[in-house]
């Protein structure tokens, strides 16, 4: 096909024992985005009061060419099982032995894919047209007492394709193939019974009213009393975020090796691999002819097809639909992320230059995207119907489903029959954005401005963040007997609701400016030597401590078809503390650091088939990871180049993790090192063991510069 697949460099990927990193890039795309803003504010000051209103609009165009045209990168995946060894007398990879380099080298791909665009999408143009207005008055209402009052309007229109490119799922159009309710629906097209004919299926939303109220109040000549109240709304989601989906204007030809060592296709029908190779019935292809080699060519994707739009069916059907569809909601796709906020507090003055802030700080967030589940549009299996153990992956027939085949041409499992959707292979709830945080928290500040050299400001907060904004067990109200060892019934998405991953309880900040007291104006200042030595010396610091964030446990292996998030359970009988062998990374050398386990493995397991695990979406049984410190500092020396101070060459020294101080990997990390949160069948091997360094060793930084 046209594009980086056909004349680019693919993407080589490695997995494995010492696997090299990615080559190749990681796609390639023309874009061209513009801004248009219109802003204006007018005030109007009148007596105590002093008004502000005004409006912003906004043009935001973003025409993108997906690939450069055509198709994304090659990806050619290489592993170590096409040049490992089985284990002795079974039909298993030893997973210790192969390596993907040597793979690569016989030109053994374990898989590869890329997908192709159809002409008509080879280009996206988002469009959207945001406006707001707002008005607000600080009025003095006492001497000692201002209010601050306003409010905000935000119109927040959902994404718009200009040629309407792009399609969803639409869940009550009838399927031309199947019967049954959902189908593809491509945007500005006219459905049966549909009287939509739009852009887009969302609504916009008319009412993101925000409110501001803030209060200040001087209680005496060195205290003063602040609150605040307000309603907040963002882009995210629907809202400004993209499309959700070009589907029906590409396709993703794949392909995988079938195991047993063998290979997905030799790169480049390899001559040194002739002749069939069959191993217990499953047959290698040396001459590539079933993917990219020659005599191979893709079927170029639909601009459309009524028939599109099925996949779980014995009908013929040129265009079955194996990837998985859109489900653009008409509400919730237009919900702004939408967060409220208050805080009450207090600032003292305890010298002439110190200030202390304490304060309570409070925020909720709702429409949040990225997290949360419905199951119904994401086309998962409700959970009462776990009871029918084995019979779900059986294949269905009207005697062993209950309420009989979907349709009459249905064609695959038990399972597959009773989803909402049984016609698709996969629905994804694309801004189906119904997750809600909620964030508490101590704030205490106390700043010193310049005096004697010196400035610094202290920052202090403990707080706790809960939400539902992670993973998630299943996407419906859970049933009772359905969590292992508990009778309890649950709300949909209620026993997720936990700590955050970003909940750090503890946050401190300790930052300095100290200016050395020698020199011209201070100690020494009439001694030459002294200015020349001691002079114009300055030492800064940075110091800053997190507690460890919550640990998210998930679980391999679960076999409870159609729900989400794979969770582990607390094992029965286990007793004691999760947390063994002390501090993280304790005692721990290069060569032990791999096999020691920081999270007892028997305190955890895989739940029982057709059960939902029971342990605590985040930190449980309280297993956080660790928290960490760090000291920057900086010394440096001004020298005065011309009269009067018009010009200085400053010279500096910077040190960071100055004590060269070891954070283990956590979930937080941003860096490499991770510790393993991954609870299996086979003894959850990696379970509580540290794999690298989630900070930087101790850095140096030497510079100069003129100030003039």
């Amino acid at each position: 096909p046209a594009g980086q697949t056909g004349g680019g460099f693919a993407q080589e990927k490695f997995s494995g024992p010492f696997a090299p990193t990615q080559w190749g890039v990681d796609g390639g795309n023309i874009a061209n985005e513009n801004t248009f803003d219109l802003v204006d504010t007018m005030q109007w000051v009148h007596g105590k009061h002093s008004l502000s209103f005004g409006g912003q609009t906004q043009w935001l165009q973003d025409d993108t060419v997906p690939a450069m045209g055509g198709s994304t990168p090659l990806a050619l995946n290489f592993s170590s099982s096409e040049t490992g060894q089985f284990e002795s007398g079974s039909q298993t990879m030893d997973k210790n032995t192969g390596l993907p380099f040597a793979s690569y080298m016989v030109g053994a791909v374990d898989s590869a894919s890329y997908t192709y665009y159809a002409p008509i999408a080879q280009a996206v143009g988002s469009r959207y047209h945001p406006f707001a207005f707002f008005v607000n008055d600080d009025y003095r209402a006492r001497p000692k007492l201002t209010v601050n009052m306003g409010l905000r309007w935000d119109y927040l229109p959902p994404f718009h394709e200009t040629e309407n490119r792009w399609s969803f799922l639409n869940t009550e159009l009838i399927n031309p193939v199947t019967g049954t309710r959902g189908a593809l629906e491509f945007a500005g097209n006219i459905a049966p019974g549909d009287s939509c004919n739009c852009a887009t299926p969302v609504r916009s939303y008319l009412l993101n009213f925000g409110p501001r109220l803030g209060i200040a109040y001087e209680l005496g000549s060195k205290t003063v009393i602040r609150a605040a109240y307000g309603v907040y709304y963002t882009t995210g989601g629907g809202v400004n975020s993209g499309p959700a989906s070009n589907l029906g204007y590409s396709s993703a030809p794949s392909v995988s090796g079938p195991g047993l060592g063998l290979p997905a296709f030799y790169l480049n029908g390899n001559k040194n691999f002739t002749g069939a190779t069959t191993v217990n019935g499953l047959a290698n292809d040396p001459t590539n002819t079933t993917f990219g080699g020659a005599g191979f060519a893709p079927t170029e994707p639909p601009v459309f097809n009524p028939a599109y739009g099925t996949y779980y069916s014995t009908n013929p059907n040129p265009y079955q639909l194996s990837s998985t569809l859109s489900y653009v909601d008409p509400w919730y796709g237009g919900r702004a992320p939408q967060f409220e906020g208050w805080s009450f507090g207090f600032q003292r003055l305890l010298t002439p230059n110190i200030t202390a802030t304490v304060s309570y700080v409070g925020n909720e967030a709702h429409f949040v995207p990225d997290g949360g589940a419905r199951g119904l549009y994401s086309n998962g299996l409700n959970p009462v119907y776990l009871s029918l153990g084995k019979t779900l992956s059986q294949t269905a027939k009207a005697s062993n489903t209950p309420g009989g085949l979907p349709y009459a041409s249905f064609n695959n499992t038990v399972a597959q029959a009773l989803v909402p959707f049984p016609q698709f292979h996969g629905v994804s709830d694309t801004w189906g954005d119904v997750s809600n945080t909620t964030y508490n928290a101590l704030q205490l500040t106390i700043t010193q401005r310049a005096a004697h050299g010196l400035t610094f400001m202290l920052n202090y907060t403990y707080s706790r963040n809960i939400g539902d904004d992670g993973t998630f067990r299943s996407g419906y109200a859970i049933p009772a007997g359905v969590v292992q060892g508990s009778n309890k019934a649950w709300a949909m998405d209620r026993i997720d609701r936990s700590l955050s991953s970003i909940d750090i309880p503890q946050n401190l900040t300790f930052t300095s400016v100290y200016d050395l007291p020698f020199g011209k104006g201070h100690w020494g200042g009439s001694n030459a030597f002294v200015n020349a030595v001691a002079g114009g010396w300055a030492l800064s610091d940075i110091f800053n401590y997190v507690a460890g964030n919550p640990l998210e446990l998930t679980a391999s292996g679960c076999n409870s078809p159609g729900q989400g998030t794979c969770m582990p359970s607390y094992a029965p009988g286990f007793t004691g503390s999760a947390r063994i062998n002390g501090g993280w990374g304790h005692g721990v050398t290069r060569e032990s650091m791999a096999k020691t386990h920081f999270i007892n493995t028997a305190a955890f397991a895989v739940p029982a088939d057709f059960q939902i695990g029971n342990a605590a979406r985040s930190a449980p049984d309280g297993l956080r990871g660790p928290g960490n410190y760090n000291i920057d500092g900086s010394l440096r020396r001004s020298f005065n180049l011309m009269p009067n101070e018009r010009a200085k060459l400053v010279i500096e020294a910077d040190v960071f993790n100055a004590v060269n101080h070891v954070w283990f990997g956590t979930t937080s990390s941003n860096a490499t090192g991770h510790i393993g949160e991954t609870v299996d069948t086979k003894g959850s091997a990696g379970l509580g063991i540290i794999s690298g360094q989630a900070n930087q060793p101790r850095q140096w930084q030497f510079e100069a510069h003129v100030n003039f």
